[in-house]
């Protein structure tokens, strides 16, 4: 996979995400972000168990991959620093959001 095939396939897992638990990006500690870990990757942060998750929303091995959840193929585990960059992208893009003011609606 390319840095944009997985930069995309992540952007899809965070709108995943972000349609399914409202502040996800919240619940991860970047710090300790590891997509080769079922308990540390984005999905074992946010619902406790990488295959508890997949389990309860009945993903896919191709829609893991789709959304960047895991790798497809075992031998593009090399990829894995570039999977948790772009999951680290896609909560910093949402936790910068949440930190700029909210504008209020004119009452007049």
């Amino acid at each position: 996979m390319t840095d944009q095939e997985i930069r995309a396939a992540a952007a899809r897992g965070a709108t995943w995400l972000d349609r399914r638990k409202r502040g996800w990006h919240r619940m991860v500690v970047m710090r300790e972000l590891v997509m080769s870990d079922c308990s540390m990757c984005v999905l074992g942060q946010v619902f406790g168990d990488y295959i508890a998750a997949v389990g309860d929303y009945c993903l896919t091995n191709q829609q893991t991959f789709k959304y960047g959840f895991s790798l497809l193929k075992v031998w593009e585990s090399e990829s894995y620093p570039l999977l948790r960059r772009a999951w680290l992208r896609e909560i910093r893009r949402r936790r910068a959001a949440d930190a700029k003011p909210k504008r209020k609606a004119s009452t007049t």
